[in-house]
């Protein structure tokens, strides 16, 4: 069995800093996609050409809209998680002010977590 492959996306308005992680290594590979439509297929094409197999996204609406439109329209499984689940549930691992590569890298760990103790749906709100 191939190892589990999981990107973290941290988005915003400017740019979505993502995380790729596998299994059984601690080092994180990171990339910034913008967020014109151009730059979101890049991503999908990246997620795609990278075997990820989950994609868990920091927050929900917003910033992550047109970023779990293109998704859907492109059947990639992923995670959404409320942005202050996150934080609280790392709050005793992150420093007091978290940087996108680290938020991109902490929706990593929960989303390894669901998939493990549940099959992974179109679209789940942690």
């Amino acid at each position: 069995m191939a190892p589990m492959r999981v990107v973290g996306i941290d988005p915003a308005s400017g740019d979505h800093q993502c995380a790729l992680l596998q299994q059984g290594t601690r080092k994180a590979t990171y990339r910034n996609f913008a967020v014109a439509d151009k730059e979101l297929k890049q991503l999908v094409e990246w997620i795609e050409s990278e075997q990820v197999t989950i994609v868990a996204i920091e927050s929900h609406g917003g910033f992550c809209t047109p970023l779990e439109r293109i998704r859907r329209a492109n059947g990639i499984p992923f995670y959404s998680f409320d942005s202050y689940r996150v934080t609280r549930h790392h709050a005793y691992r992150l420093p007091p002010r978290i940087s996108p590569l680290l938020i991109s890298t902490t929706v990593c760990t929960p989303s390894r977590v669901m998939s493990a103790s549940r099959p992974s749906d179109e679209i789940s709100r942690g």
